[in-house]
């Protein structure tokens, strides 16, 4: 008996709670924090830390902070190199010798659950689903002898909804895939590449990039990396991620951003030497531009 798309979304509902369970009992990334000092105290209370080890928790992201028998709450300011600046709602003293920062990883699977509430409620998004399950529905690409595995996949790809590639590895699973996304795209198509890994994204926009470069028809702008975790494979490229779009397209606006970010880390290894109000103070006011900067930058890409 086939199950209707409200009762689908109920499962993935319980299996995302269940993970969530899951990651709270085991899943915590603790880092060991020291030598803690109160920053600045307004309605919330900024606290720089160092680290024992690099820390690459997103910006903004919820934190929870334990030293002893306490625990508090809290958020990322800034996180580079071995030192962090952390936002608390409550006030933990002035000086902490040592503490355990904890990033909580599912703050994305809450969301995603709100999110599935979202589709319950819209007759057009269940129908996404609902065609998306249902690999029953009928074909609607051409019956054609197809030249190719790359060929076949395009049209599968441009006449129905959903398309699945499946083969064991070393099959040319990425290839295919970054030829029918290169494909798609001289097509004049948007194309969003998706993956739960950073290098298998990083392997397809390379591929991407290779094969549009060879037909001699790529254009700034148009073939994006985004994120901030892409490996060395992207800096052979021009342009393909988002610091080298901003560094081609907005040169004084880039050249801003990277002082600023070398003056942070001289003015916090600074801070790690020796306390000093006007140097948090300053430190501060740079995060602050930093951040403009970005939503800058964000605009311009």
């Amino acid at each position: 008996m086939e199950k209707s798309t409200n009762t689908l979304i109920k499962e993935w509902q319980e299996a995302l709670q269940i993970e969530i369970h899951h990651l709270k009992k085991f899943g915590s990334t603790k880092y060991l924090l020291l030598n803690g000092r109160l920053l600045t105290k307004a309605e919330t209370y900024t606290y720089y830390f160092e680290t024992s080890s690099s820390i690459k928790t997103p910006i903004g992201s919820q934190i929870r902070i334990e030293w002893g028998n306490l625990k508090q709450n809290g958020r990322m300011l800034s996180s580079e190199g071995k030192s962090v600046i952390i936002e608390l709602d409550k006030y933990i003293g002035d000086l902490i010798q040592d503490a355990f920062l904890f990033h909580d990883p599912w703050e994305l699977l809450e969301q995603l659950i709100s999110r599935l509430d979202e589709v319950k409620k819209s007759k057009k998004k269940r129908l996404r689903i609902k065609r998306l399950m249902t690999p029953t529905m009928t074909v609607k690409h051409p019956s054609i002898d197809f030249k190719s595995g790359v060929h076949e996949l395009f049209l599968r790809s441009k006449y129905n909804s959903v398309s699945f590639v499946w083969g064991p590895p070393g099959t040319g699973k990425t290839y295919t895939l970054a030829r029918v996304a290169a494909n798609h795209y001289l097509k004049e198509k948007k194309v969003l590449i998706l993956s739960h890994s950073n290098q298998a994204v990083d392997v397809l926009i390379s591929e991407v990039s290779f094969f549009v470069k060879k037909k001699d028809r790529f254009q700034l702008g148009d073939i994006l990396r985004y994120g901030s975790q892409s490996g060395e494979r992207m800096l052979v490229h021009e342009g393909i991620t988002t610091s080298q779009l901003l560094q081609k397209r907005e040169p004084s606006l880039f050249d801003n951003k990277e002082e600023l970010t070398e003056e942070k880390r001289l003015l916090k290894q600074d801070l790690a030497r020796s306390f000093s109000k006007r140097d948090s103070d300053q430190l501060l006011q740079l995060e602050k531009r930093l951040l403009g900067f970005m939503r800058k930058s964000a605009k311009k890409k």
